[in-house]
């Protein structure tokens, strides 16, 4: 074939930083404790998708915080639970695919005081002139 190449390209860091073994002990198990440690503040360490030294992502900690306040404020006011009709099977590779094959999950608010609250909130949100 003209004008092709057989050739290995190694998959880059990103995709395989958090596959390591030497930093992770139990790889096919969701276990947050993994993350609690005297490094806490460092959560990028091994993880390169903001970059690195002086190129590094000038909004990393903007980014990082926000995601952090949305996912707070999620599990602050819903409850998410498992389907029990459709299992989770939660070591689940497609192979080279890097997505999750879909699962079901219920959510709910927790109670009548974070239904008004949700409402609430997000009249305030829908109001604003950004």
């Amino acid at each position: 074939m003209a004008n092709t190449f057989d050739r290995y390209n190694p998959p880059s860091p990103g995709r395989t930083t958090k596959l390591d073994e030497n930093g992770y002990s139990n790889l096919t198990k969701f276990d947050p404790e993994t993350f609690m440690n005297e490094n806490v503040n460092k959560w990028a360490q091994g993880h390169w998708s903001f970059g690195a030294g002086r190129r590094i992502c000038p909004g990393l900690n903007f980014g990082v915080l926000n995601v952090w306040i949305a996912v707070a404020c999620i599990l602050y006011c819903f409850d998410i639970a498992e389907d029990l009709n459709h299992p989770i099977n939660t070591f689940n590779t497609l192979g080279e695919d890097p997505t999750k094959a879909p699962f079901r999950i219920k959510i709910s608010p927790r109670s009548k005081v974070h239904t008004e609250l949700i409402e609430r909130e997000g009249a305030v949100a829908l109001a604003a002139d950004y």
